[in-house]
């Protein structure tokens, strides 16, 4: 498996290329995003999955339905439309 980020020609949410499980502080949650640990990297069978269902059913089988929910109320990324400020904001921190 590669490690790079997703590429699409046509206009989207850039989106890394795979989930994995978030183990900190007695998470439930698969995420998606490029700081997944060494260790996962090395192990990608084990730890980097297409989907964050793959990753939830096979992470947290004892507790799926919170995983899954945990994904729909994550935080979203979304673009700044003032001109000035510019970027991207992040309401949920």
């Amino acid at each position: 498996r590669s490690l790079k980020p997703s590429v699409s020609l046509r206009p989207s949410l850039f989106m890394y290329e795979f989930w994995y499980p978030d183990f900190s502080s007695g998470n439930t949650v698969c995420i998606n995003n490029d700081d997944a640990p060494q260790y996962m990297k090395e192990n990608p069978n084990d730890y980097l999955f297409d989907t964050a269902e793959e990753c939830c059913e096979v992470h947290y089988r004892w507790n799926l339905q919170v995983c899954r929910q945990k994904l729909l109320v994550r935080p979203q990324w979304y673009p700044l439309l003032d001109r000035h400020k510019g970027g991207c904001a992040n309401d949920g921190q």
